[in-house]
């Protein structure tokens, strides 16, 4: 009798103790992509923060979970207009902090090809346009006039694209202009 008073007592020890670690859970875990977006801004001022003081290999563990963090928002709640703002910062960090163009082009080329709005596939349109033409100028510098012509004609083809999708969108001049400034220079 003493025995299955104790081995009941254990039980419910660890059926508390179970409950406490399944209540910590659901309260740490984000359930909405507002709430998930949320987890990973904050995370993305650390890394900001701390970008000024270390070295990108000191960060990138923190880098790669931010990162991580925001792809959660469309990978565990669909797409969403926060989802698409997800993947802008996710660019802007590949861009920015990361210095990766690569990585930052394809996350601009997700915005493109995911979402039809012009707050995300406009801005995604513009930022390879601008990542095209700068990759023609390196190319150009050193002399590659195959390269800088192919990377200049995509800069054209991705700002025609602007002005086809969004042709009362708010880049739709600025597009046209640097259309021809490209053609100038390039």
């Amino acid at each position: 009798m003493r025995r299955t008073k104790l081995i009941i007592a254990g039980l419910v020890l660890i059926l508390l103790a179970a409950a406490g670690v399944g209540a910590w859970w659901y309260i740490s875990v984000p359930h909405t992509a507002d709430e998930q977006f949320a987890y990973a801004e904050k995370l993305e001022k650390g890394v900001r923060t701390d970008a000024a003081t270390q070295s990108f290999a000191e960060l990138a563990p923190r880098f790669k979970n931010t990162v991580e963090q925001y792809s959660r928002v469309e990978g565990r709640f669909g797409q969403s207009p926060k989802a698409a703002d997800a993947f802008l910062h996710i660019a802007r960090l590949q861009e920015e902090i990361a210095k990766d163009k690569d990585q930052a082009a394809a996350a601009y080329e997700h915005l493109r090809k995911e979402y039809d709005d012009e707050p995300h596939a406009g801005v995604a349109l513009m930022a390879l346009a601008r990542l095209a033409r700068e990759k023609g100028d390196t190319a150009h510098s050193v002399a590659d006039g195959k390269a800088a012509g192919a990377e200049y004609k995509n800069a054209i083809m991705l700002l025609t694209e602007y002005r086809t999708r969004f042709t009362t969108g708010p880049g739709a001049g600025p597009a046209l202009m640097e259309i021809g400034r490209v053609w100038q220079d390039g």
